[in-house]
This record gives C-alpha cells, structure tokens and sequence, in this order.
C-alpha cells in the first residue's frame, strides 16, 4: 500500500485475493500444522475407540467365564446324582449262593466290588442291611481260608465282625436285618470259640490260641476268649502273647486276679520289671478292697529292682494287716538274707548292720515254723 491507496497488483494477485474474499491467504506452514492437528485429533480418536472396544471385550470375557463357572456348578449335582447306585440285591443274592453250595470266589470278589462302594454311598451307608450283607460276604470270605480280592482270610474275619456290629449299631434289637446280624455274630464267635477248644484237645495248642484270639475280634468286649487265649499263651511260654490278652482282659474285668496274674506274667515271663511295677500302680487305682496279692508281687518286684527300704517299708504294712501269712514272713526273711549278704561282702563291714540283718531274718524264719512246722524254705535256711 502506498499513501493510502492499494498498490496495483498483477493478474494472479487478483485472482487469490478474490477467491479469499478478503481474507488472509494460507501459507504452506500454515496448512502443515493444521493437518498436523488434524492428525492428532484422528489418532486420539483412534486410541479412545480402541480402549472402549478393549473395554467392552474384556467386559464380554468376565460374563463369558462367569457362565461358564454357573453352567460346571450347576452341572455336578448332576454328576454326584449320576453314580450308579450299588445293587444290594446281588450282594444278597452271591451270599447266598456262597452259603449253600460250593464258594465261588469269583461271584464273592464281584460281591465285595458292590459291597465296599455300597457301605461308602449316601443312600446306603447307614443302613443296617448294607452293613449286615458286608458282614456275611467278607464271612464267607474268611471261609475260603485263601485270600480273596487281595484280603487275607484273618482281614476278612475281621471285616465280618465290623459289618455284623455296625449293623446291630445303625438298627434296633428288633430290626430285620440288625437282629440278623446279632444272630450271624454269635454263631461266628461260637463257632470259633468250639474250633479253639477241639485244636486244644487234639493237643494242636499255636491253632488253639489263634482261633481263642480271633474269637475274641468277634466280640471285643467279651471276656471269655482273652481268658482262654491268654492262660493257652502262658502254658506254650509264649509270655508276650499271653500278656497282649491279659491287658486287654484287666479293662473288661478289671478283678484282682486278672491284674496279678497279668503283673505275674510280666514279672516271671517277660521279665519286665519297671512295666509289671506300673501295673501293679495301675491296678492299686482301679481296684478297691484287701490287695494282698498285688501287695506281695509289689514287694518281690521292689526287691528284685534292689529298692530294699521301699519294700521293706510295705513288707511290714502288709505283715501288720496279716500277721499270718506265711508267704509273707517268707518275704521278710528273703530280704533280710540279702541285705546280710550284701553287707558281708563289703570290704569294711557294719559289724552291727550285720548282726541285726541276721538277728531279723533268724525272727522271720523262726515266725514261719511258728505257723507252718514243716515248712521246707525255713528248715532249709
């Protein structure tokens, strides 16, 4: 411009000022940075429509595990109620069979197959026919006197007990097959109670104790075949077996001759001193009334252990309470010989200890002429 007047312009100056109608025209930088920013707003764009798909996609993937995790849910109640149900009819049906001809041992291992999931099914698991048929297949398992299904005929034996009492547990006296189960149970244990007493009396004694001792699995908490077991025990020496029965026989009958002749049995047999002193602890717990017996084992045991002051003490309270018993005069002088001899053999005798060790067991010897004149241990003495 020049002195206020536009200055002339040449053909094309014309043509883009009126195409820009008066407006400022473009320039090439102008037009990189608004295509630039456009860019930017497209690129922006871009991203913010991906996260809403991202967004929207992993929303879909949550709802499509969800469904899933309630479709499995819904579906093992399903499964649980889909498992065949074990037929007890036959199991019934084996047993049977197996009871009236010849066991086949096939038709049992199919039957134990049913029976063991049986005992294990909801439905069945407390019901007493299901535990009364378990009881007479793993009977007729034992019969076999072979292993059957990989159990052993004594296992089996006692299976049976465990089906014919968890049977008689789960139902009345008067319910069918829980009063089946009782009547199975005592023909079981007398059976074998007989087999025991006909292989004593053939003199095969190991057999006897074994039947004794599978009667007793019968029925744990009678006594009579821990008896038999444990007195057959004794006469074949076989102490650690005889004194199994007998502790188990002091907790069903806890009598004061049981419990002396299990402390016997460990003191004579096992020679186990420490544990026949703590049965004899045990029995003076339990047992009420005159313990004589006990008190004398206690004292023979006190003085094999060489705790002389401790059995002396309860030799004199014994003797106090039975001033004639002979046996126990016995005692007094057995203890006053060994203290006399202990003290002879010293290097430096008590002159006076010795003395009063012979004075008191020569009393005790001469007590027990008093009231046995021909009393062989004190004449010998």
């Amino acid at each position: 411009m020049r002195n206020g007047y536009p200055e002339k312009l040449d053909c094309a100056g014309a043509a883009n000022l009126k195409k820009s109608k008066g407006r400022p025209i473009e320039t090439s930088e102008s037009k990189v940075k608004k295509r630039s920013l456009r860019e930017k707003k497209i690129q922006i764009k871009i991203v913010q429509n991906l996260k809403k798909k991202n967004q929207k996609s992993s929303n879909m993937r949550r709802i499509k595990i969800f469904l899933l995790l309630l479709t499995f849910l819904a579906a093992t109640p399903m499964l649980a109620q889909e498992k065949k149900k074990p037929n007890l009819n036959k199991v019934e049906s084996a047993v049977t069979k197996a009871s009236k001809q010849k066991i086949d041992v096939k038709l049992l291992t199919e039957a134990k197959g049913i029976i063991d999931e049986a005992v294990v099914f909801e439905k069945l698991k407390d019901e007493p026919r299901t535990w009364y048929l378990k009881g007479m297949v793993y009977k007729e398992m034992y019969y076999t006197g072979t292993e059957v299904a990989g159990v052993s005929s004594t296992d089996a034996l006692v299976e049976a007990g465990v089906g014919f009492r968890k049977s008689m547990e789960l139902g009345s006296s008067t319910e069918t097959y829980a009063h089946k189960a009782l009547i199975e149970l005592d023909m079981l244990w007398g059976d074998l109670l007989n087999e025991g007493v006909t292989a004593y009396l053939e003199k095969y004694f190991a057999v006897a104790t074994t039947k004794f001792e599978y009667c007793s699995l019968m029925k744990p908490q009678d006594s009579t075949c821990y008896i038999y077991a444990g007195e057959l025990a004794v006469e074949l020496e076989d102490y650690a077996r005889a004194a199994t029965n007998y502790r188990v026989l002091v907790k069903i009958v806890p009598t004061k001759k049981h419990y002396a002749t299990l402390i016997s049995i460990l003191k004579d047999g096992v020679k186990d001193m420490d544990a026949a002193y703590e049965v004899i602890r045990e029995a003076k717990e339990v047992l009420k009334g005159d313990l004589l017996e006990i008190n004398k084992l206690e004292i023979e045991i006190l003085i094999a252990k060489e705790k002389v002051d401790l059995a002396l003490a309860k030799l004199e309270h014994a003797i106090k309470k039975d001033p004639e018993n002979v046996a126990l005069w016995s005692y007094r002088a057995l203890l006053y010989d060994r203290l006399t001899e202990a003290e002879s053999q010293k290097n430096e005798k008590d002159e006076a200890k010795l003395d009063y060790y012979l004075d008191e067991a020569m009393k005790a010897y001469t007590r027990i002429l008093e009231l046995d004149e021909i009393n062989l241990f004190a004449l010998f003495n």
